[in-house]
């Protein structure tokens, strides 16, 4: 019997695990720092409450307890090590020899290397994100509503999300009606709330095409929330230990100052690090270039697969998704199979299926080359779309 090894509970993991476990000729073994699965597309939903919980976010004994998948070996750890050589990882508290690896450890959000940024914005990766994204609002309004403090209002009403690709753009408008929802309980404010969405770069979401962007921007442009472009974050500072221990922020931006009270980091992520003997070459974003198997270069049992696989298809990296590592995970658990029956794996083509968008809490857009459309329509589809994808992965 083959020992496989799996790092991390994503949607790489969990998908290679779901094909490894129809076989009964191998043994499995998850380790993961985390308890929950995160099904990571809704994660915005679970900000403006239109999606609960348990659509969302299923516990790994819940996945892992029954049927065929309770042959698999939890271990709720951090994996630290991992000799390639050898065949063996190591996590904070044992080590463990393997015949196949698979290295799918996930991601943490980028601040490339600035720590005021670090400590004055949230960063948005997880649930834990989303609730504490929650209680700076609330915080904030209840700070808004003191008549002492109206002097900062406006700051303390002053929203902003640094990072306009689909996760930013999501996020605004599920930010935007959490506080229209929030503000209902404060009606002495008498102010609107104020949303930003600031980039880096020339446009929005630049991997969809023209169209498709151009639709976003109207539909942000017709719910209040400024767009703002070619503006580069370059420091976040709190503005002032005098003003309510620095809840208000200012943004340093490469065109000026803005005060805030709540701001969101979703400029960037980089892979989760694992030492490994010998070391590996890392690429962006810490992410490990991988062969068209999917395999680190040079160790034929070793795969990577999601955030921390850089894999080059046509010339271009492919993206950093769910969508992806969802593939990927598919394709490297069905590969490993086919090495354990003695035959030839496979090599991986992305077979891109679309892109899902939601803009709020009953608008969606369903991208795919030419064909588009949006509205409810779209966001049902969604909707509908992943319920049956969550239920599929975690049954």
């Amino acid at each position: 019997m083959k020992h496989v090894v799996v790092i991390g509970c994503g949607f790489a993991g969990l998908t290679a695990l779901n094909q490894l476990v129809k076989s009964k000729q191998v043994k499995l073994t998850l380790i993961s720092k985390e308890s929950c699965f995160l099904f990571t597309p809704r994660l915005t939903e679970l900000l403006n409450n239109s999606v609960k919980e348990k659509y969302a976010i299923k516990s790994v004994s819940e996945v892992f307890g029954n049927g065929i998948r309770n042959r698999i070996k939890f271990i709720k750890d951090k994996a630290i090590y991992i000799n390639l050589e050898k065949n063996y990882v190591k996590t904070a508290k044992k080590a463990m020899g393997y015949d196949f690896l698979i290295m799918s450890q996930g991601a943490a959000t980028n601040f490339f290397g600035n720590k005021t940024i670090e400590d004055n914005a949230i960063g948005y990766k997880d649930y834990k994100a989303v609730l504490k994204i929650k209680n700076t609002i609330k915080k904030s309004l209840q700070m808004a509503a003191k008549p002492e403090l109206q002097k900062i209002r406006k700051e303390l009403l002053t929203f902003a999300v640094i990072g306009a690709g689909l996760t930013g753009i999501e996020l605004v408008c599920s930010l935007k009606e959490f506080v229209a929802e929030e503000i209902k309980n404060y009606p002495l404010i008498g102010e609107k709330a104020k949303f930003m969405l600031i980039n880096s770069s020339k446009d929005i979401a630049e991997q969809l095409n023209v169209s498709v962007r151009r639709k976003i921007e109207k539909y942000l442009k017709k719910n209040g929330i400024e767009v703002i472009l070619d503006t580069k974050a370059e420091d976040i500072k709190k503005n002032g230990i005098n003003e309510i221990n620095g809840m208000v922020k200012e943004i340093i931006t490469s065109k000026g100052r803005i005060k805030a009270s709540a701001i969101i980091w979703t400029a960037g992520i980089k892979a989760n690090i694992i030492e490994t003997y010998p070391k590996l070459p890392l690429e962006k974003n810490n992410a490990i270039k991988v062969t068209s198997k999917l395999k680190i270069p040079s160790y034929e049992n070793a795969y990577v697969g999601g955030d921390a696989a850089l894999f080059i298809e046509n010339n271009k990296a492919l993206p950093q998704t769910a969508q992806v590592a969802l593939h990927q995970g598919n394709h490297i658990g069905k590969n490993i199979l086919r090495s354990i029956k003695g035959k030839k794996e496979k090599d991986f083509y992305y077979a891109y299926k679309g892109t899902l968008i939601v803009l709020g809490k009953k608008y969606g857009i369903f991208a795919h080359n030419k064909l588009v459309f949006g509205g409810k329509i779209a966001w049902h589809f969604r909707n509908i779309f992943y319920l049956y994808r969550f239920w599929k992965m975690t049954r």
